[in-house]
Parts: C-alpha cells; structure tokens; sequence
C-alpha cells in the first residue's frame, strides 16, 4: 500500500502525518527516544498493517518532521495529550476506532481511551501509566546521543538484541539527531530531574476506572525502560479488560524487536 505523506495544522504548528490503507481505522502514535518519529517506530510494521487496517500516523510536536514549540516546557504532556486527541477526531471522526501506541504514547493512548467510549480497542507496547522510579535505561533513551557510538550504548539499554539493529536504522536516527537545533531542543525537553517526567505518565483512579475499551498490553519481558512488573502489571490490574502479551528475547521496543510477533498480537486484537 503507498504510504502518503503530508502536513496538517495543530495550535499553529504543522504536524508531518501518514496516511495508508482501508478498513478499520488505527491510530498510530510513537515514542519519545532520541531520534523517534512515527516512521523509525513502525518502520517493520507499517506496510503490513496497511494490508489490513486504514492506518494514520503523525509525529508529535517536538519530533520526527513535526515542528518543535517556541517556548517550554518542550516535555508538555497536555500539549500531546490535545494533538492525540485531535489527531483521533481528525482522522476517525465519529466512528469505531483504534490505536497503537508505544512508549509515552501508550500513556496518551490509554488517556484517549478513558475519555473516548468510541475507542473501541487499544494496544500499547512498553507503556507507562502507573507510578515507577525511572530506570538507568530510561535515563540513556532520554539523554540526547553525541555521537553514532553514543546511540549504540543507548541502543545497548533499549532492545535485547542491539547487534541485530542494521546500519540503516542507525543513519536514520542520526539523520534527525543532526537536524540542526535537534540536540538543545532534545536536551532541553529531558533536562534535570528525568523523575519529574515520570511522574506526569501517571494515570489517575478515574481516568483508568473510565476505559472501556479492549487493551492490550505488548511488553518485552527484557523491557529495561519501562519494566513490565513495575508498569504494564499495576495498569492491568486497574483495568476492566485488559490482556498481555509477553514477548520473550524482547526489551522496549516489540514492533522494531520482534515484528512477526507484534503483528500476530495485533490481528488476534483488531482481527
């Protein structure tokens, strides 16, 4: 399926989106390491789920090709929270829908399910949502990389298998690592106190007790950013129908990492 490319408005800022596919409709949204964007996330997976679903994607504000805020705070979970929200009305309207979400993006989408009883189903890898110390891993994902040797150790943290990353997944990160004004920007959004950024992906008692829809949990069971028992486990337990699929050989990053596996977890969920 080709993939389509173009550009919408959101509070005055253009947000690079991607649009592919027929049939149910996916939201997909990325997560918040050095480097992320909507195409590096779902590179493996994003032709495959086209076959099947009508797939939209859009980088969030501050990376991949959307544009970065004037001012701070540049970590600004309400401001993300409003894109995906308007993303989800932009491209779905008022009819069934659903979302992929990873990482940061995970907590936005389980936000969006608890206010939107037309999110019907919802899969998540590596998602935050519950209260947890940030882990030395996460730390390395939310520290801006100087050098290609840099994203390798980073990379070290992320999945359990860096030696099976290719070159080109490398070029494409540092492609927009080295898009000027990236690196103060990037360090500006995680500086200080990484914890203070945990803290703000924490869904509420209310917010979790208000989804209804269908969650699934796809979690690397060698998940080092965000641990599958500190994180996907308290969110289970707190919501109505929730399942998990546990990927082993995998760390934080299940659609990169293990594909096959991620595809096989999302059709069992969307059908």
């Amino acid at each position: 399926m080709p993939l389509e490319e173009f550009r919408i408005d959101f509070e005055g800022l253009p947000v690079h989106c991607y649009e592919a596919g027929s049939g149910f409709p996916i939201l997909l949204l990325h997560g918040s390491g050095a480097g992320t964007s909507s195409t590096s996330n779902w590179a493996l997976v994003m032709d495959d789920l086209a076959q099947r679903y009508h797939v939209f994607a859009a980088d969030l504000i501050g990376f991949g090709r959307s544009a970065r805020k004037l001012d701070g705070p540049y970590f600004d979970i309400e401001l993300w929270t409003r894109q995906a929200q308007f993303l989800l009305d932009r491209f779905t309207g008022n009819d069934a829908a659903g979302v992929i979400a990873h990482s940061l993006s995970g907590f936005l989408a389980l936000r969006l399910a608890a206010n939107n009883s037309r999110l019907v189903k919802v899969a998540v890898t590596g998602s935050p949502g519950a209260a947890f110390a940030l882990t030395r891993a996460l730390d390395a994902a939310w520290s801006f990389p100087n050098s290609v040797q840099e994203l390798r150790e980073m990379y070290a943290y992320v999945v359990a298998d860096p030696s099976a990353l290719t070159e080109d997944f490398y070029a494409s990160r540092l492609e927009l690592l080295n898009t000027p004004g990236f690196a103060a920007y990037f360090s500006a959004m995680f500086a200080g106190d990484k914890q203070v950024y945990v803290d703000q992906m924490v869904l509420t008692r209310s917010e979790l007790a208000s989804i209804r829809a269908h969650v699934l949990f796809i979690h690397g069971l060698e998940d080092q950013v965000v641990p599958f028992t500190q994180a996907t486990l308290p969110l289970m337990r707190s919501i109505k129908n929730a399942d998990a699929a546990l990927f082993g050989g995998c760390g934080h990053s299940p659609a990169l990492e293990q594909p096959r596996k991620f595809l096989h977890a999302i059709s069992g969920l969307f059908g």
